[in-house]
């Protein structure tokens, strides 16, 4: 009959440490966290090993618990691991399809609307020259409408330099406008006897415009008879736009627009 000896401190220590690690494997097995039960459960057994080797009621008791604990943590776990589902590797925020509480997806933040011409619905000047005749004997009137046609060759025109005329636009529904701008001068040259109306009459070179929130914005033109744009960025539903400068006078002492262009949106 073999006896042992009653185990040192340091082998008690040892025995209680392997049963300890093992309960503690067992307990993490059922979270699971596999990263720490695998390599506490291989101390275990290495504690355990020890503890049946150096023999004693006790260190064998500590033993085969610790053993019988880290295996059925190892076997608890693969077991998890093999029947967890897949995934797709797809990580989805709470309110996301299949995130938590299967709400519906949150709003995404939309792409600004695409800009385009805007045509307002009236306009009106604070004074209009009257009519005139070209080369061919034709009444041409210069309504403050022609600025709004889409012809260049058509013009409103104010006697004068023009400063302090305003033109007053009105749109049906609010609009964010992106950009306005205008052709400086009476972009027409007469088919009769081809004189360019351009250079004959007073060009805009400075103007105000005006918004419904009270905003204005001072702008400068060349001279050129091509539509020349300036960027705003602004809501508004009325528009006011005031000569404040002009080119010398000319044969002719008229200041004229040909067209007057608002790029945006209608504010739904």
């Amino acid at each position: 009959m073999v006896i042992h000896a009653p185990a040192s401190p340091e082998l008690t220590v040892l025995g209680w440490a392997a049963t300890c690690c093992g309960l503690a494997a067992l307990f993490l097995s059922g979270v699971p966290l596999p990263l720490v039960v695998l390599p506490l459960a291989a101390v275990t057994v290495a504690l355990s090993t020890v503890a049946l080797y150096r023999g004693g009621a006790g260190l064998v008791a500590h033993g085969l618990t610790g053993m019988v604990t880290a295996l059925v943590s190892v076997a608890v776990t693969v077991a998890l691991i093999l029947t967890a589902p897949a995934t797709t590797g797809v990580r989805r925020q709470p309110g996301e399809p299949g995130g938590a509480g299967g709400a519906l997806p949150p709003t995404q933040k939309l792409a600004a609307p695409v800009p385009v011409v805007l045509g307002p619905a009236s306009v009106a000047a604070s004074r209009t020259a009257g009519p005139s005749t070209d080369s061919a004997g034709n009444t041409v009137r210069f309504s403050a409408t022609n600025v709004l046609d889409g012809d260049p060759s058509t013009a409103w025109r104010v006697a004068g330099s023009g400063v302090d005329v305003v033109l007053a636009f009105e749109f049906a529904e609010p609009v964010h406008l992106s950009a306005v701008g205008i052709i400086p001068g009476y972009a027409k040259v007469d088919s009769g006897n081809g004189v360019d109306r351009f250079t004959q009459n007073r060009r805009v070179r400075e103007a105000r415009w005006t918004f419904t929130d009270g905003s204005a914005l001072d702008t400068r033109f060349t001279d050129d008879r091509e539509i020349q744009y300036v960027d705003v960025d602004v809501d508004t539903t009325v528009v006011q736009l005031a000569i404040t400068g002009s080119s010398r006078r000319t044969d002719r002492n008229y200041t004229a627009i040909s067209e007057v262009v608002f790029v945006g949106w209608p504010i739904r």
